[in-house]
């Protein structure tokens, strides 16, 4: 594969991933934020505000859930850029690592304090900076070369 090839599908790994990381974390923050303004013109009474807001928060966090998706696919790209077969299947499962984290925190439920959630979240963490760093990696090789 030439170095051009390389750089699409790096280019296209990294568009995958800021739209997952805009689509799990500003989407959810963005619909909170909005959610008391667009309850307010909607509604009538503090009650009612309050609820429908909660309830287009909790609409959003099902939403961003799948976003996490795209994790996968820019790991699909980004194994697409190294040549061995073992290298790919483990760049691919990183992005799989993240997106089934993200499932993972979903099922265990946003409410609960709990050290499962904690791990999860850091895990989450960890897998996006190793992610961020394998890219990274790939374009300094392909500027050395």
């Amino acid at each position: 594969m030439n170095s051009n090839k390389k750089i699409e599908n790096i280019e296209k790994s990294m568009t995958w991933m800021l739209m997952g990381l805009i689509g799990v974390y500003v989407f959810v923050n963005v619909a909170g934020f909005l959610g008391p303004f667009w309850a307010g013109l909607r509604y009538g009474s503090a009650e009612d505000e309050i609820g429908h807001s909660r309830d287009l928060l909790k609409i959003a966090q099902n939403i961003n859930l799948w976003f996490s998706l795209f994790f996968t696919v820019s790991s699909w790209y980004l194994g697409k850029v190294y040549e061995g077969k073992y290298v790919r299947c483990v760049v691919v499962s990183f992005g799989i690592c993240v997106t089934a984290s993200f499932l993972c925190e979903r099922l265990i439920g946003y409410d609960s304090d709990s050290l499962v959630l904690l791990i999860y979240s850091g895990f989450q963490f960890f897998s996006l900076i190793i992610f961020i760093a394998l890219i990274r990696k790939q374009l300094r090789i392909l500027r050395l070369s």
